[in-house]
């Protein structure tokens, strides 16, 4: 639970830092382990108040399932191709 609370403190962080009165409008990309889980969305949504706050796009993408590594890992590839200006990763356990 702690380290979920950190992810969200950390995409709140990285808006602020990166961005807040900035000219230019950023992207940042939030690639979570998952989507459908609750936490996921509430952090989701934090991402996007954060956003509108800062003036930046959030480009939000992740796999279906917590345990899709694959799909996370492409998707971080996806980003890096799109050439975002930052990437907040969720943290990817194999235990």
């Amino acid at each position: 639970m702690i380290r979920r609370f950190c992810l969200g403190a950390s995409v709140a962080g990285l808006l602020a830092s990166s961005a807040c009165n900035r000219d230019t409008r950023k992207r940042i990309a939030v690639v979570p382990k998952g989507q459908a889980q609750l936490f996921w969305q509430s952090v989701h949504a934090g991402a996007v108040a954060a956003a509108r706050e800062c003036n930046v796009d959030i480009l939000w993408n992740g796999p279906a399932s917590e345990t899709d590594f694959t799909a996370q890992l492409q998707i971080v590839d996806s980003m890096i191709t799109q050439r975002v200006d930052a990437i907040c990763l969720a943290e990817v356990r194999h235990d």
